[in-house]
């Protein structure tokens, strides 16, 4: 029997769609694509304005690992009804080894909450963006004008994103049975003109939003297995405060407004607080230095990977570090290769801006000169190649044109000479000079004379009156004098530990005596 080919669609570069007749294969799988394309359309609207999230029906809380990295985002909240799910999956928000590292430069929160999509709650309060992805199908039809009124009359976010999925696309899906759903808790699965008519529905109740339909996973025919709304809102922030306010005026005893509270009270004071349970709250480590602080950290970073490349100077041999392709190329002359394709760059002015230097010219070249006394090191010859000069192969002098070409090649903006010098000259001995006269000398290597030296007079000691601490009963070891521990008996030897896994036929804990 002869098998028909594969059909395969490509989504706009955002994934792979491939259909055989006894499987649909999504690359990258349909809910990553999902997650892209909602995190896509955020960024897009946002341009890094939007700085609270609300992603209702969040269920695994896989989305969140695409909000976070979303640009001016400081704060996410994330809702769904079934506590259990939230709880077992709660480990998704908290931060990563990579986030102590690297940290982020705004704060992050992160609410999980459980709760109710369709009743407002105070957490949900300034929102700017809400996303309900695949949740609308989850929830009974009449659940859903409660779901409309909440989100597009209450909260009235600037950016609302919704995903469901698209029953016109199931017919291709293999051995689907008609008439039936694509998962077992959908109450219904919309056709594309549904969802469009349930989209024009809202426009036409709240008149401040308009809508752009479209999906992913694109399929035969230019159908979606996924379809998308995304609703803008047309109103500024000044006419949605008012209303806000105007729609959440508190009454007194004789039906009149409380003009007192006209502009200060909200949906929060109408709502019972206990409707939803906040499950966990994470903050996120922030980098919380000075621009200051910041490039002093950054000064002494360069400065120690300047130290790091002179000590790789050690020899006879002149190196020079190239930067332009960053790579090291030497020759014993101490000057570049002429076959190089590297030694064809203009010389750079030394005019004290490298940034300009290296947009106009190329970055400049470094070279590491071993001389035997101070008075062989030459003066600079004015163009783009510096010099750090080791005297003897203990110490190098470094001046403050070159230690500012270095450090400012990397720098994300031009970092004066006065900074550089007063951080780094803890760093070096013998400072001399200001501004771009200052130079210092770093020690790269100590002599083994001066070493010995220094171990001369120190006290000798037997390493046979140490004993391993561990080879001793943990109640027996401690002491407090030097007799205590000649005092000790000698340790009860043990028998040797077999650190082999066995013969490949014999299993896994054999070789531990289990």
């Amino acid at each position: 029997m002869e098998t028909k080919e594969k059909l395969k669609f490509v989504d706009e570069n955002i994934g792979v769609l491939e259909i055989s007749e006894s499987s649909i294969v999504f690359t990258p799988p349909l809910y990553r694509q999902r997650y892209q394309k909602v995190k896509e359309k955020i960024e897009s609207y946002s341009q890094g304005t939007y700085s609270k999230v609300l992603d209702l029906g969040c269920s695994d809380l896989k989305f969140f690992r695409y909000l976070r990295d979303v640009s001016g985002v400081k704060e996410i909240v994330v809702l769904d009804k079934d506590e259990a799910t939230l709880k077992d999956n709660i480990h998704h928000l908290k931060p990563m080894l990579g986030d102590f590292i690297m940290l982020r430069t705004e704060p992050l929160t992160v609410k999980a909450v459980c709760g109710d999509a369709t009743v407002y709650n105070p957490v949900m309060k300034d929102s700017q963006v809400v996303t309900m992805i695949e949740l609308i199908e989850h929830m009974y039809p009449s659940e859903l004008p409660r779901l409309v009124d909440n989100v597009f009359k209450r909260l009235r976010p600037k950016l609302v994103i919704v995903t469901t999925p698209n029953s016109d696309f199931n017919q291709y899906i293999p051995d689907f049975v008609p008439g039936t759903f694509r998962h077992w808790d959908h109450k219904f699965e919309w056709s594309g003109e549904e969802f469009r008519n349930w989209c024009h529905g809202i426009i036409q109740d709240t008149s401040y939003y308009s809508v752009q339909i479209s999906g992913c996973g694109l399929g035969p025919h230019d159908t979606y297995c996924t379809q998308m709304a995304v609703f803008i809102r047309s109103t500024s922030d000044i006419e949605e405060s008012l209303a806000l306010a105007l729609n959440s005026v508190a009454l007194d005893s004789k039906g009149n407004f409380e003009n007192d509270q006209l502009l200060n009270c909200h949906y929060d004071i109408l709502v019972p607080r206990e409707s939803s349970q906040i499950i966990s709250e994470v903050s996120y480590p922030v980098d919380s230095r000075t621009a200051e602080e910041k490039d002093r950290h950054f000064i002494l970073h360069r400065f120690h990977s300047l130290v790091n490349y002179l000590q790789l100077g050690e020899g006879n041999q002149n190196y020079c570090l190239d930067w332009r392709n960053g790579v090291e190329e030497k020759n014993k002359n101490g000057e570049c290769d002429g076959n190089s394709d590297h030694c064809d760059w203009s010389p750079i002015p030394l005019n004290g801006d490298h940034h300009n230097s290296k947009k106009d010219f190329g970055p400049p070249i470094f070279h590491c000169l071993h001389v035997n006394k101070e008075e062989e090191i030459k003066k600079s010859s004015g163009t783009n190649e510096y010099t750090f000069p080791i005297v003897r192969q203990r110490y190098a002098i470094i001046d403050m044109v070159s230690l500012s070409a270095w450090i400012n090649l990397e720098a994300e903006r031009e970092i004066p000479f006065n900074l550089i010098r007063s951080t780094v000259e803890q760093e070096c001995y013998d400072c001399r000079g200001d501004g771009e006269t200052w130079q210092g000398k770093t020690v790269l290597w100590h002599d083994s004379s001066e070493e010995e030296e220094k171990r001369e007079g120190e006290d000798t000691v037997d390493v046979n009156h140490y004993k391993i601490l561990s080879e001793y009963d943990e109640n027996q070891w401690a002491c407090d004098t030097w007799e205590d521990l000649n005092s000790i008996p000698p340790p009860v030897k043990q028998a040797e530990e077999d650190w082999e896994w066995g013969d490949s036929d014999t299993p896994r804990g054999s070789a531990w005596g289990s």
